[in-house]
């Protein structure tokens, strides 16, 4: 059975210089609390590529309205995704291996919502 979620998220940079991730908020149908999706944060930080954009400041004292920042980097990416999940099974005679497999969907447009959920 494939569940799905609705994720609200923060990626940003973090002092290592390695990507962070935060989830602000989570809509989900994991009614049975199988706990499928408690370890998103590694398939988001797989899966979204973050869209980091230089931070503008506003001067409203001279001509030019927006100065941008002067280091150029952005630090934030806040975004939506769709995320599906499932639990897998494999293995062999002598083992049994569970593991979830996470689709994740970056919500860019209303399309992308609909499209996701007609499957």
């Amino acid at each position: 059975m494939v569940n799905k979620a609705i994720v609200s998220a923060h990626i940003w940079k973090g002092e290592d210089g390695e990507n962070e991730v935060e989830i602000l908020d989570i809509i989900h149908d994991d009614h049975n609390h199988t706990g499928i999706f408690d370890d998103i944060d590694h398939a988001l930080l797989e899966q979204i590529t973050p869209n980091y954009v230089p931070e503008v400041k506003y001067d409203l004292e001279s001509e030019l309205s927006i100065v941008i920042k002067d280091n150029l980097q952005a630090s934030d990416y806040y975004f939506m995704a769709i995320v599906e999940a499932e639990f897998v099974t494999s293995g062999g005679f002598e083992y049994v291996e569970h593991d979830i497999q996470y689709e994740v969907t970056e919500i860019k447009s209303i399309e992308d919502v609909s499209s996701n959920f007609t499957k």
